[in-house]
């Protein structure tokens, strides 16, 4: 399916657009030939009839009525698509981003960041281009030359062949040329779509290339690439120049074409001046809406390849295929097993290189049982996949193969809006958005008082820091906010998981990284929320296994249970 076609078929203001453009567009064409014929009727009456002014004022009031009402309807259709092409425009921006948040690692982190904030920022701006000027021009460049040229047909049959032998060969041109413009257009996209990652990566890195004495040579891919930006934008231009040149000629010899036959046979008196007038005045018409058109040609041609990257993106699982209902109970008490999971990320072949390195299964046969209420500890060296197996577990990454079982019933995935409401994740360095601590805590539960956030502060114990803040639960945290030390963070992200209050529990090292008062702090505090609960706990503490149920340990993708003592000897080693 073209990017045209599913345009059509997924942006539903691209087919009302088309609609009324082409609506519009007929009855544009109609008052187009009202103009011509109350133009013609008048020059004819005064300058041949001899009739006076006022005699023929009611052919200047028709030709006045129908140019109010053909720019009346050239503004509504220009609104219309404006308007519309702003909800899509919208629409696809939220769509995206949903998509992005919701979209599996293993993807996410094989995409070029700058590739998709350029797709999502300039490509959808270009996109609402497109909707707004090519789709209703298109609309119009079909309707308007078919009225005008059968309403010729009627007054000059030779005219109308005139036009029908020149109609084709611009449209064909502006194929031709057009056919140009897209290559340039997509190698003009891809390079545009390499800076911006290129630029976000020396920017993220810049401190490592000063360190290094290394910013020259950034400095130097960065100058490259604009090159090549540069000389693409030229060769668009030049091939957009082209094209208007070729627009141009053909409409211009067709217009002199159809004036000099006229000419003739008006001066041969083998035609009237009324019928030849009219035909004069629409022939411009004719062409006008095709030249037009091939002006737009090339902001559609941004558009849609942005469109194509934009939809590579939503062809991914959605969020809404993710609230699809799953057969199984998603609650606290139901069973969760894995059995033979494997899973592995997909590998970006090198840039100019035809080898693709052969990947590797981080998961590979993977199968562990998750009791209802279990306390289940996964230890393993570091990138064994332990933080890749509670992904897979909180739904963000969808196994390649492998059952799952939820309450006894085999599922396709875990990725169901029903089960991530079950199921809480809690990292390393859990993220603080620059707003208030109460702010901060009501993502967890948007619905929670007052006394509902002091609750679950009081838990965690940050009653006391509370106090001493100038603001309490109001004080802004995160960018630009009261500086948090790394157990407060971490206290607040329990604070939200109680307010969660899910049955599941998945901890990615969250101690890792603390003191080792806060750490014992923090270990403790978790320990008196798992009652009643699922817990996974990913860890290289030993403290910590000795307080769980079981002990599994990950190490070249297989997952086994530790007995007799072999998990103390993998934590020391």
């Amino acid at each position: 399916m073209s990017i045209q076609s599913r345009l059509m078929r997924e942006v539903p203001a691209a087919k009302s657009i088309t609609v009324v453009a082409t609506v519009l567009g007929l009855c544009s064409g109609l008052t187009l030939i009202w103009q011509a014929e109350a133009l013609t009727q008048l020059i004819a009456g005064v300058f041949l009839g001899h009739s006076s002014l006022p005699e023929e004022w009611h052919h200047a009031e028709s030709f006045l009525v129908a140019l109010g009402v053909r720019s009346a309807l050239i503004a509504l259709s220009g609104i219309f698509a404006s308007r519309q092409a702003a909800k899509a425009k919208a629409a696809l921006r939220s769509a995206w981003m949903r998509q992005t948040l919701y979209r599996r690692k293993a993807r996410t982190s094989d995409d070029a960041t700058g590739d998709m904030v350029t797709a999502a920022v300039i490509g959808v701006d270009r996109l609402e281009t497109y909707l707004s000027r090519y789709l209703p021009q298109a609309a119009s460049a079909a309707v308007i030359p078919a009225v005008l040229w059968l309403f010729i047909v009627r007054l000059d049959w030779i005219s109308a062949l005139l036009l029908a032998i020149a109609a084709p060969l611009l449209v064909f041109f502006l194929i031709l040329v057009g056919k140009g413009a897209n290559a340039a257009a997509e190698k003009q996209w891809s390079i545009l779509g390499q800076l911006s990652a290129r630029l976000l990566e020396r920017i993220e890195g810049l401190q490592i290339l000063v360190l290094f004495h290394r910013e020259a040579d950034a400095a130097h891919g960065l100058r490259r690439l604009g090159e090549q930006h540069r000389r693409a934008t030229m060769q668009t231009l030049r091939i957009a120049f082209l094209s208007s040149f070729v627009l141009e000629l053909f409409a211009t010899l067709g217009t002199a074409g159809v004036a000099l036959a006229l000419g003739l046979r008006l001066t041969s008196g083998a035609m009237i001046f009324p019928t030849a007038f009219a035909v004069l005045l629409l022939t411009p018409e004719f062409f006008t809406p095709i030249r037009a058109l091939g002006s737009e040609f090339h902001a559609a041609l941004d558009g849609l390849s942005a469109a194509e990257q934009l939809f590579a993106t939503l062809d991914e699982s959605s969020p809404a295929q993710a609230s699809a209902p799953v057969k199984g109970r998603l609650d606290a008490t139901t069973d969760v097993e894995l059995h033979d999971v494997h899973f592995r990320y997909p590998l970006r072949r090198p840039a100019n290189s035809d080898l693709v390195e052969k990947s590797r299964d981080i998961l590979d046969g993977v199968s562990i049982s998750l009791p209802a209420g279990s306390k289940t500890a996964i230890v393993g060296p570091s990138g064994s996949g332990k933080s890749t197996l509670l992904s897979v577990l909180a739904g963000e990454l969808q196994p390649v193969s492998g059952d799952i079982q939820v309450g006894r019933e085999v599922v396709d995935s875990l990725t169901r809006a029903e089960w991530r409401s079950q199921v809480t994740l809690l990292h390393q360095h859990p993220y603080l958005f620059a707003d208030t601590i109460a702010n901060n805590l009501r993502i967890a539960a948007m619905e929670a008082s007052d006394a509902d956030l002091e609750r679950a502060c009081q838990a965690v114990g940050l009653t006391d820091w509370l106090k001493r803040l100038p603001d309490g639960l109001q004080t802004p945290i995160g960018d630009g906010g009261w500086p948090t030390s790394a157990g407060e963070a971490q206290r607040i992200a329990i604070a939200r998981a109680l307010l969660c209050n899910t049955p599941i529990w998945l901890l990615d090292e969250p101690t890792a990284h603390l003191d080792p008062i806060t750490a014992q702090q923090i270990r403790q505090l978790l320990l008196n929320t798992f009652h009643r609960r699922t817990v996974v706990w990913v860890t290289h503490n030993q403290e910590e296994t000795m307080t769980l149920d079981a002990v599994y340990t990950l190490e070249n993708g297989q997952l086994s249970q530790d007995i007799g003592g072999t998990t103390e000897r993998r934590l020391l080693s």
